[in-house]
Formats: structure tokens, C-alpha cells, sequence
């Protein structure tokens, strides 16, 4: 990953940046590519030390602080109104207040919103900022408010003039702020199928492409200086026109893909002023870069998580009673102002569902919408808010891993950098699913994916995806013709990547299409699949641990026994378990790959023995086998993901080849109560849903062992744990929860170690147990 000294000159990357944008047009013409690059680079440019990170905890208990404050202010006859008497706004502190609430989670129907909602429909509103986010409200509640909805959005409609708002009816003057407000109101109406004219949304592009300023921004109005709330207004309005004018296209229009580049691009270079933290003067600066980031899907300004760092920056503003009032700087009212921070809050902190793959060597961003309104649909779906975001394929994988999928969609031959393609690597190791979209059926970029991905996963094969598949059937029955089967990349034991076998992205941005079967029907079941039925984290929770910074007192190294089959298809599972090994114990664990029947000689090692299908030992592996436990060695067999026959093959053999039985291990065993060794209470474990669905396991252990000396030396689970540990959500994955599959592996590791001598070292060659980038990534997070 690109990366610079977080003392970089920001006025010099400005001053850079400036006469950069004096060329884009040229570069968007002659070298599309080199203008790819100069954007991938600026996005790329990261402090290389990070921020103490908030976590979502800290944010969930920020909202609920800020609930309770703006309830405590409100008027007895359910109101937010008084400090503006102006009949421009006349009903907007009101309107906003609410908006914030309901999106922060309070129910319409809470009694304590009825009178104010009575208020808001019986108001009479004549100003651009009221009538929007009243028209925000609306549509944020049921279809029984319709017929109100359609009055506000007659209003915006007839109030516009060229697609430029001023505070109330058209006059001479207007300017970005307003005309912000009065285009989202529009767009909050024509998202709920209420016409709003189709003239105002070329006006919108032609003025602002026209106003944009040559460093990419925007002023209050035209020729005026651009500032972080004016950009802002700027991207979100021409990203909005796009989408309700462009989506039936089927390339994007570059001119205003260009305007939209700028745009980002200044808003980057603004966070790094204020490290990553964009719209620092105001709560209503830094809700309209939300805005942008949420409807662009942008991931990262000046370096870091916008989100993150916009939330970190808040939480400290933020008063003890809840509140950001005027004294901080902040102009609009302190009931306003702790809107538009609950708003930021609570709209961030949804769950990412996907990433969008930024790709810098071909055109990836041909239908900017398809996963933008394939994810609103599935909101909508849900009742329930989802996030994507985009992703550029040089940035490291750490960034991606809190979407459990990521798309790539383009129509010429696949073309990646080594880096890039260790990146996409990387995120299918820990645990990622990757979904290839042929643009326009193209078969030139579907087979340079798979060829890419058969040399990233050599062991990995590719398969038809059977009608039994999650994807077609978990939610919604979907049926795809056999002359045109969906493509799967499996280990074995999941899906690793998933060739679309038509160009779905053009139905899910247009609506339109000609296949017998609906794709957003599938994509819901996939995002079905993925989370587990509905259950991703908010965004801020990744599915790491974070190492603490501190030196290790001993080590543990844990040997993947190699075999001929299906051995070692999750390299990457380790990486959570060392994290808590180093915080807990201050154990330092390694990983090494030794053939089966070589383990013998390196009886301090811990071995794991795993697959999905059944096989047989041959008598070398038997006598490692043997030999290795008789010198104090321990072995845990796994079946990975819970559904094959591997572990009983393995017990079945060993049992008859050792003489000696397969007895499950009591709870009083410090591998389940953890009590002697320091580790965690698994008398009780919890279990995936699906496990307790369809396998009818309940909170009972089912660990079984062969003892030796009388001491527990071959381990079987022929539930998953690997994935657990890896952190997946994965429907259809028989084992335990991912928390309590990290506890069980840290409890046999812990347990082993203390059988251990303590001088004793095992020589082998190790392998990292996480990628540098996401190590040194994580790590410095905690600093």
C-alpha cells in the first residue's frame, strides 16, 4: 500500500493539486488512465500512524446520550421550534430534529413523536430547508403519509429555477446550500416513486458542472471560494442527478465523472488538514460529506475511515449532556447542530455489506449505480439500513474487511498489479467472497478473472453452482438456465469467488431485464449467505482483534499437517487467535506447514489435522501419528465448516490403529472450564444458528479425544472452528459461534502449553499468521 510520513506538507500537496486540476479534462480525454492513477495515489496517501480507534460502543452509547438530550428539549406540544422566527423556517428545527430520531433508530410510532408528527403534517412550511426535511420525514415513515409527501415534493418542483434553490420562493439570488436542501427533498420524494418533473435533473448537472471552481470544489455561489460544505453540496447534488438521470445508460458520462473526481478529490485533500476529519467548522459541514461518502460510496478522505474519523472528532466535541452547542463555534443552534451529529452517527454506523472494487488499469466504474440501488432495494427489503463502499484494489486489504463481499465488474481483460493481486488474495484468505460481473456478457474479462484467480488459488477449483446453493435458494427459489450456470471458485469447504454468467450489473442499475429469473432476488440471498442471516456487525467492528503493543514472554507454534488432499484451506484462520493469545497469556504463536507423516519430529508442536472429505491414513502417517503423541504431542482434527466426513474418518482409523478409544472430554477438563490455565468458560458453547437449526445441537460440547498418558493428545471437533476463528458469517457452516470458536481454540493452545517444557523450542520454518499490511494496520490502531 502507498503510504507517506503523516508530517507531509499539505499546502504543497495542494499547491499540487491545483494546477493538477487545470489538466484533468486534458488527462480525461487523452490519458483516462493517468488521470485513474493521480486519484488512486491522492486516496492512497496515508499517515502512517493511526488514531486511538472509537468503536462502535463508544458511538452507540454517543446516539443514545444524544436522543435523550434533544427529547429533555423538546416544548410540551411536542415541538422543537423557537429560536428562528422567520417564516422561511418556520417548522425546520422541528423537521430536522425528528428526521435525526427516527434514522437514529426511535420508532414513528414512539408517543413521545406523536404530537410532533402531528405538528410537522399540520405545519404550513414555506422555505427550502423546512418543506425538504420535512419531505425527509415523511418518507422515512409509512405509505400513510403519501399523499403529504406529494404536496412537498409539488413545492420543490416549483420552487427550483434551473435547478438552483434560494431560501423560499425563486428570486434572482440563490445558493449551494439551499439548492442542496431542495435537491435532496426532491430526491427523497422520487425515491419513494413521487414524480418530481425529470427537467430539474439536467439543469442540476449543467450549473453545477458550470460553477465547479479549478480546484475541484465550490463556493457559497459561483465564483466564490470553495469550502469543505459547498464541495460537498456540489459532489452529493451532481451524484444524485446522475442517478436519476444516467441509470438507464450503459457507460457512464465522463464529463461528469470528471466533475465528480474533482470534487472527491478535494474533500481528500481537505481531511488531511485535519487528519482525515472532513468539515471540522461545523455539524452541517460534516453531514454533507457524509452525505457524498454514503451516495459515492467513498471509503476514505485524507487517509483514513471517514466515518471513523468524523466519529472520533465528534465524540469529543460532543457535551456531557449530549449536546454541540454554539459556543464550540458551530452556527445553527445547539438542537440543530446535535441533529446533524446524530445524523452523521447514526447513518455511518450501518452495517457494510460490500465493496465496489476500484480497479486503475481499466474502466470499472461503467454503471456508478448498480450496487448503490442494488443496496437501497435491499434496505428497503430488509427494513433495515445497509451501507457498500468502494474500494481501490492498491489499498490494503485491512480496509476491506468489514464487507463481506466485494464486486468487480468490468467488460475488457482483467489487468492488476503484483500488489493488487496479493491484496485481492489476502481479502479472500480472511475470509472474503469475490463476485465477478461480465459487462456486457464480456467473456474476455470473465475468463482473464478466472485465469487470474485458478494462479492466486492453485488448490482451488472451479465448479457449476448446484441448484442446492444458498445463493439460489436460501430466501427466494431463483432458477438459472443450465446453458448459462453461475461459477463458483471453491476450497472445498466455501465459496472463494463467484462468476456471474451474464452482465447482472446492468439490471441492477437500469431495472431492466431479459432473464427468465430476477438477479437482485439472488444477491439477497447471497447477502443471505454471508451474513448469516441478517447479522453483520456494525461497520466500525471488524472481524480482527487488536494486538496490544507489547513484547511476548513464550511461544506456541501451531503445525497445519499436510497430506495428500484437501489439507490447509484456510491459511489465514490464526490471525484472532494470536491476537488473544499475546493479550491474555503474552504468547507468542507461529504457524508452519510439515507433512503428516513427518510430524514426529517436532513433538513441541501443536498439530492441526483438517479437511471436509473423508480419507485414509497410509501406515507412515499412522506411525507419525503415534510417535509424535507418545513424545507429548497434541493433535486437534477438524472437520473445516462442519459438513464433511473428515474428522470421522480420521477418529475411525486412529481409534482401531492406536488400540484405544475416542471419549468425550468432561466439562471439568481446563479445555472447557478454562479454570487452571487462565482461559474462558466453554461448558456452555454457543453455537451457530445453523447448527441449532438444522443440526439440532444445542449449548452442549461434543469435543471428543484419544487419551495418552492420560492426557487428551488427539483432539476431535467435527464442528467448525477454523472459520469461526477466522471470523465469518457464514450460513451453512455446522460449528461453533465465531466468539466462542476463538475461546475453544485458545483454551486447547493454552492447556498444551503448559504440558510444554519451557526451554523447549521447535525448529521449522514459520509462516506469518497475517498479512504485514493488516498487522502493522491493526496494531497501530491500539496505539
Amino acid at each position: 500500500m502507498l503510504q507517506c510520513d503523516a508530517k507531509y506538507d499539505v499546502k504543497g500537496i495542494q499547491s499540487i493539486l491545483g494546477e493538477s486540476m487545470r489538466c484533468f479534462q486534458t488527462l480525461q480525454k487523452q490519458w483516462p488512465h493517468l488521470l485513474c492513477y493521480f486519484i488512486a495515489l491522492l486516496l492512497l496517501l496515508t499517515p502512517s500512524r493511526l488514531q486511538a480507534r472509537v468503536t462502535d460502543e463508544h458511538v452507540q452509547a454517543a446516539i443514545e446520550r444524544i436522543q435523550n438530550y434533544l427529547f429533555s428539549t423538546q416544548n410540551a406540544d411536542g415541538n422543537w421550534e423557537g429560536r428562528y422566527s422567520s417564516p422561511k423556517y418556520v417548522g425546520g428545527e422541528t423537521a430536522i430534529v425528528t428526521y435525526a430520531l427516527i434514522t437514529s433508530g426511535i420508532s414513528p410510532q414512539d408517543p413521545r413523536l406523536e404530537k410532533t408528527i402531528k405538528y410537522l403534517i399540520n405545519c404550513e412550511m414555506n422555505g427550502t430547508y423546512a418543506v425538504s426535511l420535512r419531505a425527509h420525514c415523511l418518507a422515512a415513515m409509512s405509505s400513510q403519509f403519501a399523499g403529504k409527501l406529494s404536496v412537498d415534493a409539488r413545492w420543490l418542483a416549483q420552487n427550483q429555477d434551473g435547478g438552483r434553490y434560494t431560501y423560499a420562493q425563486p428570486s434572482n439570488s440563490f445558493d449551494h446550500s439551499n439548492t442542496q436542501y431542495g435537491i435532496l427533498g426532491l430526491w427523497e420524494c422520487a425515491k419513494r416513486s413521487i414524480s418530481v418533473g425529470s427537467n430539474v435533473w439536467p439543469s442540476v448537472i449543467d450549473h453545477f458542472q458550470s460553477s465547479q471552481n479549478d480546484d475541484g470544489g465550490w463556493g457559497y455561489t459561483p465564483k466564490r471560494q470553495s469550502d469543505v460544505a459547498m464541495a460537498a453540496a456540489g459532489v452529493t447534488s451532481l451524484l444524485i442527478a446522475q442517478e436519476m438521470l444516467y441509470r438507464g445508460r450503459d457507460t457512464a458520462n465522463e464529463k461528469l465523472q470528471d466533475a465528480i473526481s474533482r470534487g472527491l478529490v478535494y474533500l481528500d485533500v481537505m481531511a488531511r488538514k485535519h487528519n482525515g476529519v472532513v468539515g471540522v467548522s461545523k455539524m452541517y459541514d460534516m453531514y454533507g460529506v457524509e452525505r457524498v461518502a454514503l451516495a459515492s460510496g467513498a471509503k476514505m478522505f485524507g487517509g483514513r475511515d471517514w466515518f471513523e474519523a468524523g466519529s472520533e472528532y465528534i465524540l469529543k466535541k460532543m457535551s456531557r449532556d449530549g449536546s454541540f452547542s454554539n459556543s464550540q463555534g458551530w452556527a445553527g443552534g445547539s438542537n440543530v447542530n446535535t441533529s446533524f451529529a446524530l445524523l452523521y452517527l447514526s447513518r455511518g454506523r450501518v452495517p457494510v455489506w460490500i465493496n465496489k472494487i476500484q480497479l486503475n488499469d481499466i474502466k470499472w466504474n461503467n454503471r456508478p449505480n448498480d450496487i448503490n440501488l442494488l443496496t437501497r432495494r435491499l434496505s428497503a427489503r430488509r427494513e433495515q439500513e445497509q451501507n457498500w463502499q468502494v474500494i481501490n484494489i492498491a489499498s490494503d486489504p485491512f480496509y476491506w474487511l468489514n464487507a463481506p463481499i466485494a464486486w468487480i465488474s468490468a467488460r475488457e481483460e482483467f489487468s492488476a498489479q503484483k500488489l493488487e493481486l496479493e491484496n485481492l488474495r489476502t481479502y479472500i484468505q480472511m475470509g472474503g467472497l469475490l463476485i465477478i460481473n461480465p459487462e456486457n456478457n464480456s467473456r474476455e474479462f470473465s475468463e482473464s478473472m478466472r485465469l487470474t484467480l485458478s494462479k492466486l488459488f492453485p488448490r482451488a477449483k472451479w465448479i457449476d453452482m448446484p441448484s442446492t446453493h444458498p445463493m439460489l435458494n436460501l430466501i427466494h427459489e431463483i432458477k438459472i438456465p443450465s446453458s448459462k450456470p453461475i461459477r463458483i471458485l471453491t476450497n472445498g469447504v466455501r465459496d472463494l469467488a463467484i462468476t456471474l454468467p451474464r452482465d447482472w450489473g446492468y439490471v441492477l442499475q437500469t431495472g431492466k431485464s431479459a432473464f427468465n429469473y430476477q438477479p437482485d432476488l439472488a444477491m439477497f440471498n447471497l447477502y443471505a449467505m454471508v451474513s448469516d442471516r441478517g447479522r453483520l456487525s456494525h461497520r466500525l467492528t471488524m472481524p480482527m482483534i487488536s494486538k496490544k503493543n507489547t513484547a511476548s514472554t513464550s511461544e506456541i507454534t501451531v503445525i497445519r499437517a499436510r497430506y495428500s488432499g484437501s489439507w490447509g484451506q484456510e491459511p489465514l484462520w490464526l490471525h484472532a487467535i494470536a491476537s488473544l493469545l499475546h493479550n491474555n497469556a503474552g504468547i507468542n504463536l507461529q504457524r508452519a506447514n510439515v507433512p503428516l507423516d513427518k510430524i514426529a519430529s517436532y513433538p513441541n508442536a501443536f498439530v492441526h489435522l483438517s479437511g471436509n472429505e473423508a480419507i485414509s491414513l497410509s501406515g507412515d502417517q499412522l506411525n507419525a501419528i503415534s510417535s509424535f503423541t507418545e513424545q507429548g504431542g497434541t493433535i486437534l482434527v477438524e472437520t473445516i465448516g462442519g459438513l464433511g466426513d473428515f474428522s470421522i474418518s480420521i477418529q475411525e482409523q486412529l481409534t482401531q490403529s492406536l488400540q484405544k478409544p475416542s471419549v468425550r472430554i468432561p466439562d471439568t477438563s481446563p479445555i472447557l472450564d478454562g479454570k487452571a490455565i487462565g482461559g474462558y468458560s466453554l461448558v456452555r458453547p454457543k453455537y451457530r444458528n445453523y447448527t441449532t437449526e438444522f443440526i439440532g445441537i444445542k449449548n452442549q460440547s461434543r469435543l471428543e479425544a484419544i487419551y495418552i498418558n492420560d492426557r487428551p493428545a488427539i483432539i476431535f471437533t467435527h464442528e467448525d472452528i477454523t472459520l469461526g476463528a477466522l471470523g465469518m458469517k457464514r450460513w451453512g457452516v455446522n460449528g461453533y459461534e465465531i466468539s466462542d470458536a476463538r475461546k475453544l481454540w485458545s483454551n486447547m493452545l493454552l492447556y498444551y502449553k503448559q504440558s510444554l517444557d519451557p526451554n523447549a523450542k521447535t525448529i521449522v520454518p514459520t509462516k506469518s499468521i497475517m498479512p504485514d499490511g493488516i498487522s502493522t494496520l491493526l496494531q497501530e490502531q491500539t496505539q
